[in-house]
């Protein structure tokens, strides 16, 4: 259960990344990791409520 925790941790971390570094839309990076738009969303909005998207916070873009 630990492994898929961090296992999970690292993909939230490269979604989060991605989307600050590269702009991909939300339904790019769901293709991308193979995770629902629903998922892509859950991880941005952790990541903003914890401060980690600096450069992503604020957009809301879902196409």
């Amino acid at each position: 259960m630990r492994r898929r925790r961090e296992e999970r941790d690292a993909r939230d971390q490269e979604v989060v990344r991605i989307r600050a570094t590269e702009g991909l839309t939300i339904n790019a990076l769901a293709t991308q990791f193979t995770i629902s738009r629903r998922t892509v969303h859950r991880i941005l909005a952790e990541a903003r409520m914890s401060g980690t998207q600096k450069a992503a916070a604020g957009t809301s873009e879902t196409t």
